[in-house]
């Protein structure tokens, strides 16, 4: 059986596995500047790194906007600079696969995010009213909720607003650290 975050996470893991080599090697390596393409409070975010995940990304089939690829490197540097802030990590020892440490983190974050994320009663009654050929009786009334059913009906909305409230944490982040989102040609200073 699949876990909670296993069915809400889906392709977020997959997605974002990324081995370090090409980006260690190109500290060796005399390269151009790399712009960076946000910059906050000891964070940023480079084109370079930008650029691996859409490489990879497209590797595996899934296809962003160029904007869509800046959103989600934004979005697993923040969880993942979260997930060590609030020392989400089972160790103090870093991966030298940068990508693979920072998706394990992030991963750490967005379950917190998740876990935490309220769905009170009313939303639960809702979702039963929205689908009554689930939950009501022969006589068209309201079938009591177990907590188990109450548990599957969390789990579902959860599902239907992960986006939603992954980028509403993305934008609490980005507020915590003060980023801001630098102009085309990047923000070198």
């Amino acid at each position: 059986m699949k876990s909670l975050f296993g069915i809400l996470m889906g392709s977020f893991v997959i997605a974002i596995c990324i081995p370090a080599g090409n980006i260690i090697a190109a500290d060796d390596q005399k390269q151009p500047k790399d712009e960076i393409m946000a910059i906050g409070n000891d964070f940023k975010l480079t084109q370079n790194e930008i650029k691996e995940l859409r490489d990879h990304m497209e590797k595996g089939a899934h296809r962003l906007t160029e904007q869509g690829y800046s959103d989600y490197a934004l979005q697993l540097k923040l969880f993942a600079k979260e997930a060590k802030v609030l020392k989400l990590e089972k160790s103090d020892e870093l991966s030298e696969e940068i990508f693979k440490e920072r998706n394990r983190l992030a991963d750490m974050y967005a379950f917190k995010v998740m876990k935490e994320y309220k769905i009170d009663d009313l939303i639960i009654e809702s979702y039963c009213l929205a689908h009554p050929e689930k939950y009501k009786s022969e006589n068209y009334e309201t079938v009591q909720l177990d907590d188990d059913t109450k548990k599957s009906i969390r789990e579902i909305v959860l599902k239907e607003k992960k986006m939603l409230i992954f980028n509403a944490a993305t934008e609490q982040l980005k507020k915590k650290y003060n980023i801001r989102i630098c102009e085309a040609g990047g923000c070198n200073q």
